[in-house]
């Protein structure tokens, strides 16, 4: 009969695989750290009700149907303003922000007339540029710190984007509020840097809903005084974001996390509401469900790559969990459970497909620029349900456009790319409004390894030496090697 010692380590393994790739979760840099219930979102961290308001649409040839529809006159309901791009310096938000811009220098439809990056950290170093920085010209680096005391360059947040829409309504002579389309790239989703409990690794809540969540409503009361004097309008919201197997993963072990991502939705879900004037009688008060296709969330897997960022890793892992040897070990699990109750998230989680940061940069500008829409998202159908908080009551989020991991952002970008000539014959003539750049505006900072993966990364290590002695000790009970033996004479 195996000792039960033996029967522990197994389990320690397991804890062990987990901690290891929780880490490799994207979030990089806390610049804008990019990656990675029946209740409503608060401030203080407490969830009642989030309410669905599941919408089908009619499938067909998804863009070719958009593209038709946005000839002439139609072109300007697509056509961005500004784009803002929170965490744009970030290892995914700058990749956004490139694809913006190229997009507007080749007269793309929805490409924006002006793109604005803020960020902690401004303009991104030279050596995250991959070697082209010319697109850098095209975006206005503001350097702010959303929810701090810190200035952009001289000046407060709201006076930079007021003057900036300013311009815009004077060029235009409008009297009309300029259409902001907003990209959260901002998120996440490290460990706790103290020692917490006997393990030392753990994650804050509070922290954690605070940097994904509270950080954008902050954002939204900083800018409210430019959308009550009539300066911007907030047009469409971006927000990157875990897909449906991670956040199924991580609803409990990291409940800060997944909630503050929902309260980000929510918020900019009812501040966009309230400038169309809700009419939704017997339905959330606070929530316009014409707006729900105006938000949209890019779910990531959990592991993004490339650039330097593990990038030969990360294809070797991509076909080692889709050959037919991992798929096989998957189908045959899901047919053991199935004879009980019960997922195994974790295990879905480590065998989903990573996700090439190119990918995901692509496919969040698309959105950004209302290309994407419910007809092209999971086949038309609602968004996936199924969640619960930690007193085990239902989750419900509200039905925004979610595009779910790896395979559908790849899917969207295949379909949206291939469009590409027929979009450029759609808006002609328009080139990227850009500000001359200012000097001393990219940090010189030098390289981290692997684009900053590993920053914050750090208490992952802490439980190796209590697991060291763990093991050391019940390998040395259930080898026996404290018992002394007495030899006789």
């Amino acid at each position: 009969m195996p000792s039960p010692y033996h029967l522990l380590l197994p389990s320690v393994g397991s804890a062990l695989v987990l901690f290891l790739v929780q880490a490799l979760l994207s979030g990089g840099p806390t610049d804008g750290v990019d990656a990675f219930a029946a209740s409503s979102l608060s401030k203080d961290h407490r969830t009642p009700s989030c309410r669905n308001f599941g919408r089908r649409h009619a499938t067909g040839n998804p863009l070719s149907a958009s593209l038709e529809s946005k000839s002439g006159s139609d072109v300007d309901s697509v056509t961005n303003q500004i784009v803002v791009v929170l965490g744009g310096s970030g290892f995914i938000g700058r990749r956004v922000c490139k694809e913006l811009v190229q997009a507007s220098s080749d007269d793309e439809i929805g490409s924006p007339h002006r793109v604005v990056s803020i960020s902690r950290n401004g303009k991104p170093p030279s050596w995250s540029l991959d070697n082209d920085s010319s697109w850098s010209d095209g975006v206005e680096w503001i350097k702010y710190d959303i929810g701090s005391e810190s200035s952009a360059e001289g000046d407060s947040l709201v006076e930079t984007l007021g003057s900036i829409c300013q311009e815009i309504k004077d060029g235009d002579d409008e009297s009309s509020p300029v259409e902001v389309t907003i990209v959260g790239c901002i998120g996440d989703v490290n460990p706790a840097p103290t020692w917490l409990g006997l393990w030392g690794l753990g994650f804050e809540d509070k922290r954690l809903f605070r940097d994904n969540g509270e950080v954008y409503d902050t954002f939204l009361e900083e800018t409210s005084s430019l959308r009550d004097d009539n300066l911007l309008n907030i047009d469409r919201f971006v927000l990157l974001s875990i897909d449906y197997i991670c956040q199924k993963c991580l609803e409990g072990p990291i409940e800060g996390y997944v909630d503050g991502k929902r309260l980000a939705e929510r918020r900019f879900l009812e501040v966009m509401s309230e400038t169309e004037g809700n009419t939704n009688p017997g339905g959330d008060e606070t929530i316009d469900p014409r707006r729900l296709d105006d938000v949209i969330v890019i779910g990531l897997s959990s592991f993004a790559f490339g650039g330097k960022r593990f990038p030969r890793f990360g294809k070797f892992y991509r076909g080692l969990v889709e050959s037919p040897v991992a798929k096989l070990y998957v189908k045959g699990n899901e047919a053991l459970r199935s004879l009980s109750v019960g997922e195994d998230w974790v295990e879905a989680m480590l065998f989903s497909s990573p996700m090439d940061v190119e990918f995901a940069g692509k496919a969040t500008a698309m959105a950004a620029r209302g290309l994407v829409t419910r007809d092209l998202v999971n086949d038309g159908q609602p968004r996936k349900q199924g969640f619960f908080n930690t007193s085990g009551l239902p989750v419900e989020y509200d039905d925004v456009l979610f595009v779910d991991g790896t395979h559908e952002i790849e899917k969207l970008v295949g379909v949206l790319g291939g469009e590409k000539t027929a979009a450029k014959a759609l808006s002609p003539g328009r080139k990227l409004q850009t500000k001359p750049a200012k000097p001393a505006s990219s940090s010189s900072s030098p390289e981290p390894l692997w684009e900053g993966a590993l920053i914050g990364k750090r208490p992952f290590l802490y439980p190796v030496p209590v697991t060291i002695f763990f093991v050391a000790f019940f390998w040395g009970v259930a080898t026996q090697q404290f018992v002394q033996t007495v030899t006789p004479v």
